[in-house]
């Protein structure tokens, strides 16, 4: 970037023309007034530079910041994506545990529970297959500004209050929030209690993730097929 910004300051400053005249004019001029001149130039050159960087550079913070909250966004979604595909090749049931919960280290984790009725509904050593790292300046659920715990489209979860949170699944139960779902062979997605390890029916575990850079909201909700769909927010409603 800085050197695309430099040679449009030169752009600024170098014409051809102007170029020539001084060339033909510095045979006549000593040696020390052309070295003034360079300098003068490289000074005018710096002076554009600095402004250039500091109109670009808050710019490109944003846009990362929110290419980072995006991709996030696509990463829980391919962690859905995944689970179920998974459950279906394997036959074994998939959880997909979000926020460090059932014994997952990090934002979000995919793990082979082993076949129905011989799993525990924890993520134990060995059993995941699929993980995503903390990503920069984003957090979960949303900004008080932006959706403000609004649902999303199609949102099916149970446990609207803890949207802000970051996320409306429940457990087995349906009241107690929870920040887990499970895929079986069918593809299909399911709530569970971990205590017991209590499966819900198929077709039950829809709910939705949120995830925010505080200027722009995410919304990924798994449907009751195991389909995810996308929302952002536009200012006053959820966008796919």
């Amino acid at each position: 970037m800085l050197a695309d910004i430099v040679r449009m300051a030169r752009g600024l400053l170098f014409d051809p023309k102007g170029a020539s005249m001084r060339h033909r004019e510095g045979s006549r001029l000593h040696s020390h007034q052309r070295a003034g001149m360079s300098l003068i130039e490289l000074a005018v050159v710096l002076a554009v530079v600095s402004i250039l960087l500091a109109v670009a550079l808050p710019r490109s913070r944003g846009w990362s910041a929110n290419f980072n909250v995006k991709d996030a966004a696509r990463a829980i979604s391919d962690s859905f994506a995944l689970a179920r595909a998974e459950a279906i090749r394997t036959g074994s049931n998939h959880i997909v545990a979000i926020n460090g919960t059932l014994g997952a280290v990090n934002p979000v984790e995919v793990a082979n529970d082993g076949a129905p009725g011989a799993g525990n509904c924890l993520i134990d050593a060995g059993e995941t297959v699929h993980l995503m790292e903390p990503v920069a300046n984003v957090t979960w659920g949303t900004t008080a500004s932006l959706a403000n715990g609004a649902p999303a489209p199609d949102d099916a979860g149970g446990s609207p209050g803890t949207i802000q949170d970051g996320w409306s699944f429940t457990d087995a139960g349906g009241t107690n929030a929870a920040q887990w779902v499970l895929f079986q062979a069918d593809g299909l997605p399911r709530l569970f209690t971990p205590v017991g390890c209590v499966i819900g029916p198929a077709g039950g575990g829809g709910g939705a993730i949120y995830v925010t850079n505080g200027e722009r909201d995410y919304a990924i909700v798994l449907g009751s097929l195991g389909t995810t769909r996308i929302h952002l927010w536009t200012g006053s409603s959820w966008r796919q």
